[in-house]
C-alpha cells in the first residue's frame, strides 16, 4: 500500500481493474505496525509484482471474491490459458487451441458456491433461521442445526439450498444431495442440472410433543461442479 500511495503522489499509479479492487480491499484491511522488511528494494519490487500477479490471474482471498464473485471468476476463466501461445480468449468462447493443448482432461472443475437456509418460524428461542454456506471447487458441505438447544414449537420447516457456478458461455453441470429433519420427520432430496440448481420444499413432522415439535437440521454436499471443453 506504501508502494501505491507513491505511485499516486507521483501521478504513475495505473493499475488493472483487478489490480485496483484488490488494492482497494487491501487498502480496508487491519494491520499492525508496518516495518520496513529488511531487504533490498529489488526483492520489495518482485514481491509487489507478485500480490499483482495473482489479482491479475483472479488469486485473491475468498473474502474478496465473495465480493464479486461474478468478476473474479471472469478474471480466473480469461487467464487459464494465458501462457500458450496460440491461446484466444477475446471470443465468447475460448479458443480449441486453449484447451487441446492444455494438460488436463476435457472435464474443467470450476468454482461454485453451495448455500442453504432452514427456518421452523416458532422455536424456543429468538433465532428459528439457521443458514450456512460453503464455496470453492470440488466437493462443498453445509449444515444448518441448532443442535438440541433449540426446539421447533411450529410442526413444519421450510427449507431452500441451491448451488451455483459463474463461468460464461459453458453449461457447469452440478448435483447435490441433502436431508431435512424436524422431530421424527426427515425428507432426502437431490437434484442436477446446469449453472444454477435449487431445492426448497417444507416438512411437518405428524405430531409434537406438550412442550415442542422437536429438534430440526438441514444438511446437503455437492459434488464437483463441471463444464466440458
Amino acid at each position: 500500500m506504501i508502494d501505491v500511495q507513491n505511485q499516486k503522489d507521483n501521478g504513475t499509479y495505473n493499475p488493472t481493474e483487478a489490480e485496483k479492487k484488490f488494492h482497494e480491499w487491501a487498502d480496508g484491511q487491519q494491520v499492525g505496525e508496518v516495518t520496513q522488511p529488511n531487504v533490498n528494494k529489488g526483492q520489495i519490487k518482485k514481491v509487489i509484482e507478485a500480490y499483482n500477479s495473482n489479482a491479475n490471474y483472479g488469486n485473491v482471498p475468498t473474502e474478496l471474491i465473495n465480493s464479486d464473485v461474478d468478476f473474479w471468476t471472469n478474471v480466473a476463466a480469461d487467464k487459464l490459458c494465458d501462457l500458450l501461445e496460440d491461446c484466444d480468449t477475446s471470443g465468447e468462447q475460448p479458443s480449441e487451441e486453449c484447451f487441446g493443448q492444455c494438460a488436463y482432461a476435457t472435464w474443467w472443475s470450476t468454482y461454485h458456491v453451495l448455500s442453504g437456509w432452514v427456518d421452523t418460524y416458532d422455536c424456543e428461542t429468538g433465532n428459528c433461521y439457521y443458514s450456512d454456506s460453503d464455496d470453492g471447487t470440488g466437493s462443498l458441505s453445509i449444515l444448518m442445526s441448532p443442535g438440541t438447544n433449540n426446539h421447533a414449537k411450529d410442526d413444519t420447516i421450510d427449507y431452500f439450498v441451491k448451488d451455483k457456478s459463474y463461468v460464461s458461455g459453458y453449461d457447469v453441470y452440478h448435483n447435490f444431495s441433502g436431508l431435512a429433519t424436524i422431530g421424527s420427520a426427515s425428507d432426502s432430496f437431490s437434484e442436477n442440472g446446469t449453472n444454477e440448481i435449487t431445492h426448497s420444499d417444507s416438512l411437518t413432522v405428524g405430531s409434537c410433543g406438550s412442550q415442542h415439535c422437536g429438534t430440526y437440521s438441514l444438511s446437503a454436499s455437492a459434488q464437483g461442479a463441471y463444464f466440458e471443453t
